[in-house]
């Protein structure tokens, strides 16, 4: 995902937020490491914009009056009937402090259950994990990106990257926290092997690049395994 940049303004809290949003104005408030509260406001398209692209668990800039900090969208307030923003939260972190994040789990395909006419019960629709801002990567753009240094193209549909995916969509009639943790360390077991055995086979060749590429989403991947186990 491309680097997210919103631009700010200071907002005098004695202004009525009727009068900020009458303006097509966003109020906000900017707090966390070693940062004291500002209150800012920003234009609503360009913060709903963003909203949609970073979502609360992806890192932007957030320029206030020159000043870039880097924050994430800890708390994002919507109208009830009109599902504009109301108020944001921006909270700034740090490149060596771990912060809480809670990443959405988003399910595909059907279980036998709801092919049968059952309803599916999320009981979960996040997973909350601790990491450095610096591990919110986002590995599909890095994947492809990769892809195309090596002249080969990337799958542009989600059919064609299904067939090409060794992971294979599960059939589950139990939707628990621990079920669904348990199939996240399945599915972490198996890139991780992937990855050794592509490690195996580019240790061979002279492409060093690929190499350190494939060595570090292993890193990556050992660390959310151990980081799933921990919570069962």
């Amino acid at each position: 995902m491309q680097k997210i940049s919103l631009s700010a303004q200071l907002r005098d809290v004695a202004t009525p937020l009727r009068d900020v949003r009458a303006a097509r104005l966003v109020p906000a408030v900017v707090y966390g490491h070693k940062v004291a509260p500002i209150s800012i406001s920003l234009d609503a398209s360009a913060l709903l914009k963003a909203y949609r692209t970073a979502g609360k668990s992806h890192l932007l800039d957030l320029v206030v009056d020159g000043a870039t900090h880097v924050a994430m969208m800890h708390d994002v307030q919507f109208h009830p009937v009109l599902g504009d923003i109301q108020h944001v939260d921006f909270f700034v972190v740090s490149a060596t402090e771990k912060i809480l994040v809670d990443l959405p789990v988003i399910f595909t395909g059907k279980s036998q259950a709801q092919l049968e006419g059952s309803t599916l019960q999320q009981n979960h629709t996040t997973l909350s994990v601790k990491v450095l801002p610096k591990d919110l990567i986002e590995a599909i753009d890095e994947i492809a990106e990769r892809i195309r240094m090596l002249n080969e193209y990337v799958s542009a549909t989600m059919g064609s990257y299904l067939k090409q995916s060794s992971i294979e969509e599960e059939i589950v009639t139990v939707s628990s926290g621990d079920k669904m943790l348990q199939s996240l360390v399945k599915d972490n077991l198996l890139i991780i092997d992937l990855l050794r055995n592509g490690i195996d086979q580019v240790s061979n060749t002279s492409d060093q690049g690929t190499l350190d590429f494939l060595i570090n989403r292993l890193q990556y991947h050992e660390k959310i395994l151990w980081m799933i186990t921990s919570h069962l």
